[in-house]
């Protein structure tokens, strides 16, 4: 009876030891389903995910503003000093994102903010000195000092709009600010 209980008692150590351990694994599976590896911001399923769950709760989102950036002239980066540098470029442009409220990186060189509850006019102040101070940092890549500038492309949503609705005219401002020269704030035009 004692070599059985012992048995059972053992039997449960590693029942529970494999539990935890597939438990964890999940954990870091949902982690890596919802974060970009290169970054560590949300990456875009994630960032949709939040965009809807924000305008199905009316508590959350009375108005929210909608920002598409793009870093300028990526490719020099990685053309000038290898795709290592890009990928600095990259972390050290989440690292000046991350105190906006929700960010994500969109795909490529392209970031994506939401500002819930903030005006069309709040939400350009603060984009404007967010391009402002991109355009001031520097950062150094093997001896030599760097400089990353942004544009961005700026809408105000109805809490009601499609996460697509809302961005195909901050995506045209973006577009529209790359045409114009680049290293600036574009306006979306609103759309009915």
């Amino acid at each position: 009876m004692g070599n059985i209980l012992r048995q059972n008692l053992e039997l449960e150590k590693r029942v529970n030891a494999r539990t935890k351990a597939l438990t964890e694994a999940n954990q870091q599976l949902a982690k890596l389903a919802r974060t970009d590896t290169l970054t560590d911001m949300l990456n875009r399923r994630a960032f949709a995910e939040l965009y809807q769950h924000n305008l199905t709760n009316p508590a959350n989102c009375t108005q929210c503003a909608l920002a598409l950036l793009d870093i300028d002239l990526f490719k020099n980066f990685n053309d000038s000093y290898g795709h290592d540098c890009g990928d600095a470029v990259l972390r050290e442009m989440s690292r000046l994102l991350r105190e906006n409220d929700v960010v994500a990186r969109w795909g490529g060189e392209e970031f994506i903010v939401l500002l819930p509850n903030t005006t069309h006019r709040d939400a350009a102040d603060i984009m404007t000195r967010l391009c402002s101070a991109v355009a001031r940092h520097s950062f150094d890549w093997e001896g030599e000092t760097l400089r990353i500038t942004i544009t961005a492309g700026l809408g105000q949503c109805d809490c009601s709009q499609s996460l697509e609705k809302c961005l195909k005219p901050v995506d045209e401002a973006l577009y529209k600010g790359k045409q114009q020269g680049r290293n600036q704030l574009v306006l979306a035009t609103a759309r009915t």
